[in-house]
């Protein structure tokens, strides 16, 4: 692989990542904002609202976006007509879907727990969202990050803007945060709809049918994740009320900055990891996979020593209780993490249907446990049912990549290893809580021994800054 390629990914990678950082990020850093203006019930109610967009774009859109990772490489000088099929395929199957949800609208108010006027917002929202995922996927591909990362960008500033405007002017807060949130993205997913239809300009059944065999099968693996990382929310909302799930949902949304950066660095893997796999060049891999691992372990330490301080900073005092659900929730994206590694290769290898399987196994056994712990040990257990749903997923999917030969560029036992390291160190972290001086001296400890590493390797990274600043 040139060295070309290599610099390209790494610049394209800064970019991904500072962008989704931003973009993403928007949502931990209004969280103030949010926390203040909206009550508890109010704050737990929107959370319930999110849960289940999630839920449902996941099911509804049949998640024909995964096929163009692997069409990228199959249908290279045609991918404008690919990106129109799936997409019209994916309206019509939401339509139909939503359709459904009209004629039995009593059913369905009961039971998203929400008025049919949010349910119309949703639907008409999860009907356009898939044209920003097309475009970005697309770019990231052709390495083209500049525009797609503006774009990410500006849509989630004007949802924001618009959610904080609304939310402070309108006498129903709920409603304008609701309206903020969904509004904007129909307006832009509209107008993305248009440019993809507009350059692909026809229908192809055979690229619908394509896109289905990798698509559709990944879909339990999808709605799996949802159901580990939404159904927590739902249930305390349907259990408990809607101020539990908000006490829950600002520890969850806290998390949000290792979330975004496991997406970012994820997404910035993926064309760098196919294109070496299918070049048969594997030594790159296996020189930058423990680094790639080790960094993401470190700032998912660094949060977890943070936590009383982010959550006093970002929702206050009245949601303090909740930081004992920090280390558990951000163990979890470690598996998540980790496990995502060996479900890349699955997917470059088109095993797809295995991955649901696992996928959904993982995510029942975290439904099973809610429903039997949540009730009689309170809202608290299911960051740690979480936590047993993740860990499932990092074996399984670990037998998985096995059988197709990743340990010849992984290293697995490092990353079984690296993984027991956070286990322990999360475990410590919440142990020291409850004593302040001992966790301060610990964050202490912790940065000195980050300057020093930085230090000792500071030609390497002086001049890994220089070719990024020479290329950029």
């Amino acid at each position: 692989m040139s060295q070309a390629l290599h610099r390209q990914a790494i610049k394209a990678g800064l970019w991904y990542t500072a962008s989704n950082f931003l973009t993403r990020a928007l949502s931990a850093i209004t969280m103030p904002i949010f926390t203040r203006l909206l009550t508890k019930t109010e704050y737990g109610a929107f959370a319930n609202f999110t849960s289940w967009m999630g839920l449902l774009t996941v099911l509804t859109t049949l998640d024909l976006y995964s096929s163009i990772q692997r069409a990228y490489f199959d249908f290279q000088d045609d991918l404008d007509a690919y990106l129109s099929s799936i997409l019209l395929m994916g309206a019509s199957v939401t339509a139909v879907c939503y359709l459904g949800v009209v004629c039995f609208r009593d059913l369905a108010e009961d039971v998203f727990r929400m008025p049919m006027s949010y349910i119309h917002l949703m639907f008409t929202g999860i009907l356009v969202a898939p044209a920003l995922q097309f475009i970005q996927i697309k770019h990231r591909f052709m390495m083209k990050y500049k525009l797609v990362s503006l774009l990410s960008l500006l849509s989630a500033l004007a949802m924001v803007g618009v959610s904080i405007a609304l939310a402070s002017l309108m006498q129903d807060r709920l409603l304008g945060r609701v309206i903020g949130y969904t509004v904007p993205m129909i307006a832009i997913n509209l107008v993305l709809c248009a440019y993809i239809l507009w350059k692909g300009r026809r229908f192809c059944w055979q690229y619908c049918k394509y896109a289905a065999a990798i698509s559709i099968p990944l879909i339990p693996h999808l709605l799996g994740n949802n159901i580990l990382g939404d159904t927590d929310r739902i249930l305390i909302n349907r259990f408990y009320g809607p101020d539990d799930t908000a006490l829950y949902n600002v520890i969850y949304n806290c998390s949000t900055m290792i979330t975004i950066l496991l997406m970012s660095l994820n997404q910035t893997w993926v064309p760098w990891l196919f294109a070496h796999l299918h070049a048969e060049d594997y030594e790159p891999v296996r020189r930058f996979h423990k680094p790639f691992i080790v960094s993401f372990c470190l700032l998912a330490l660094l949060i977890m020593l943070c936590a009383p301080e982010i959550i006093l900073i970002l929702a206050g005092e009245a949601y303090m209780r909740s930081i004992y659900m920090m280390p558990p929730i951000m163990m979890g994206l470690v598996c998540s993490f980790m496990y995502t590694l060996f479900v890349n290769t699955e997917i470059y290898h088109k095993k797809t249907m295995g991955i649901s399987v696992r996928t959904l196994l993982a995510a029942l056994f975290n439904l099973v446990l809610n429903l039997l712990l949540l009730r009689p040990l309170g809202y608290i257990i299911a960051a740690y049912t979480t936590l047993a749903g993740y860990l499932l997923l990092l074996v399984l999917h670990y037998f998985a990549a096995k059988n197709l030969g990743v340990q010849s560029y992984y290293s697995c036992k490092f990353i079984f290893l690296a993984t027991a390291v956070m286990a322990a160190a999360s475990g410590a972290v919440l142990a020291t809580y409850a004593w302040p001086t001992v966790r301060y001296a610990c964050l202490a400890a912790y940065l000195c021994a980050l300057c020093a590493a930085g230090y000792k390797n500071r030609v390497f990274l002086a001049g890994l800054w220089g070719v990024l600043r020479k290329r950029a």
